[in-house]
């Protein structure tokens, strides 16, 4: 972000698990002040999921909760996406937003049965940091509750168990043949040496729901999201469409001088939802 200051370009990320972000947002002055548009979190969650929640807003006169649900089906074997991602995803103490009030979890609580579009279906999450948690009450003055629910696979959830069981997620130093390193980094190299899925069959996808009051009366708006692998023309598969093809469709109106506002900022800030879901829709 500051070389992108210095360079004086925008910028796009595609999230920093509430803490960066948190971080991220102190540059807000200094990107508005540059004439300069810095977009928190642009890929499918964060990105598309508070494209969506703005959307809902946009309609409401009152925005009470805000629930975000994630899940897939497919992928092949193995993490989803980066090890590192996932990994601190399932061990950092998840953030909430309940009556008003910010609350810190623990990992892997607040487990859930959820049904999500076909062909996913019914998937088991809980509650996961993610950078949704650390803008929309902020975005969305008066809300109530905001949180966040991802399902990863069963099988990836029972590894993650065990290397927590192990203690191998430990953030702790050891000493080893002279060397002095912790569990985790030792693991975070590990996995990032081992082969990757390819391009597998695979959907992805979230749901969300925005409740509040419109004209006096309760009202719910709910967003449902698939996205399945691109083999035949792209050769991609699902995670990898659902995540670069918002952060393309951004920088696009970005560049075209489409944003809402400059400054650092999330989605739900920076993007007009109907504009960037009919572009979506075309690509």
């Amino acid at each position: 972000m500051k070389a992108c200051l210095e360079a004086e370009a925008h910028y796009l990320d595609l999230g920093g698990l509430y803490h960066k972000t948190q971080e991220q947002l102190e540059l807000d002055e200094a990107f508005d002040e540059a004439g300069l548009t810095a977009v928190l979190g642009i890929g499918a969650s964060p990105g598309l999921t508070n494209v969506a929640a703005a959307r809902g807003a946009s309609h409401l006169d009152r925005v009470d909760e805000v629930h975000i649900r994630t899940g897939a089906k497919g992928g092949g074997d193995g993490f989803a996406y980066s090890a590192k991602t996932i990994l601190d995803e399932l061990t950092m103490n998840p953030i909430v937003f309940e009556d008003g009030e910010y609350k810190e979890l623990e990992p892997l609580s607040g487990r859930e049965t959820y049904t999500m579009p076909d062909p996913v279906g019914e998937v088991e999450g809980f509650h996961s940091i993610h950078s949704e948690l650390a803008t929309m009450p902020y975005t969305f003055e008066g809300v109530k509750s905001v949180d966040f629910r991802v399902a990863f696979s069963p099988d990836l959830v029972n590894i993650c168990d065990v290397l927590i069981g192990l203690n191998l997620t430990s953030e702790e130093e050891v000493e080893f043949k002279g060397t002095e390193f912790s569990p985790r980094e030792f693991l975070d190299w590990h996995l990032d040496r081992q082969p990757k899925p390819g391009a597998v069959e695979e959907w992805k996808s979230f749901r969300v729901d925005v409740t509040g009051e419109e004209d006096g009366e309760p009202a719910r708006y709910q967003y449902t999201v698939v996205v399945e692998s691109r083999l035949d023309d792209w050769e991609l598969k699902a995670t990898a469409v659902w995540t670069g093809v918002p952060m393309g469709i951004a920088a696009e109106l970005v560049g075209h001088g489409d944003a809402l506002d400059t400054g650092a900022k999330p989605p739900e800030q920076l993007l007009n939802p109907e504009q960037f879901l009919d572009k979506l829709r075309k690509e």
